[in-house]
């Protein structure tokens, strides 16, 4: 379940929006954020993994989009194609579980923005990579802008894990039973502009129940119609990966 979350969440690491500095969605929390996107985003991007305890690497590519259906609410979408490698077996690689998050937008004054919405997982994915999981939830998230451009953020929730809780043979075969625990998730950022087409993001996110906690720092260039980011992330728990380096483009349609 460990290597299950730490895909979902490495999908969640890779973005570029293309919209203005309040509005440029976070890495890591890039689907637990509080932006609401003026026009359609369509995304996508590669991140590679290496948890060097259990001597796994993983790369992944990964497909998003995002789109207002009005001022008030947002819809989200995700998914990915993984590769894990060890030295221990041969490779393996599978579709990710589709991921759907639905953002409403609570209050939003012009300097302070509240949402907060629900997320499921569709198990439409590869077991043998992590997948395969109903996985369900809630989320808060603020952002709060400052007159020289710096913009700070946060997000709470509670996501619901399918989870191995045991299993017995039948008829020959092993079968795994499965059940769902609760897991407590944060979140914060803090975005800063050091030029009109550059921005540096630094992120902080924690899954209490799979030990997952991540410290990461990006950087965000426009060019063209839509935003270039590279960005660096170091595991802080046991269930997080040691390293997570990323980049990705994001096309904001209509610009």
């Amino acid at each position: 379940m460990k290597k299950t979350i730490a895909v979902l969440l490495a999908v969640i690491f890779i973005t570029a929006p293309a919209v203005a500095q309040e509005s440029t969605p976070l890495m890591q929390s890039f689907l637990y954020d509080a932006v609401m996107p003026e026009k359609p985003m369509v995304e996508a991007g590669l991140l590679w993994v290496n948890y060097s305890e259990w001597d796994v690497k993983e790369l992944i590519i990964a497909t998003r989009c995002g789109f207002s259906i009005n001022d008030k609410i947002a819809i989200f979408g995700q998914l990915a194609h993984v590769n894990i490698s060890t030295e221990f077996a041969d490779a393996t690689n599978g579709l990710s579980d589709v991921g759907i998050f639905g953002r409403y937008l609570i209050s939003d004054n012009g300097t302070t923005s509240f949402t907060a919405g629900p997320f499921l997982t569709i198990p439409i994915g590869k077991e043998e990579v992590g997948q395969s999981n109903l996985n369900y939830g809630g989320v808060a998230a603020m952002r709060h802008s400052f007159g020289n451009g710096m913009t700070i953020t946060a997000n709470a929730g509670l996501e619901f894990l399918e989870m191995v809780t045991g299993g017995e043979f039948k008829n020959g075969e092993w079968v795994t039973e499965t059940g769902h625990e609760s897991s407590f998730m944060l979140g914060a950022g803090l975005l800063y502009p050091l030029k009109d087409d550059i921005t540096l993001i630094a992120e902080w996110t924690m899954r209490q129940e799979v030990e997952y906690m991540v410290l990461s720092g990006a950087i965000q260039y426009r060019l063209g119609p839509g935003n270039l980011r590279a960005g660096f992330g170091i595991g802080l728990d046991d269930g997080a990966p040691d390293i997570m380096i990323a980049g990705g483009y994001l096309l904001t349609i209509g610009n």
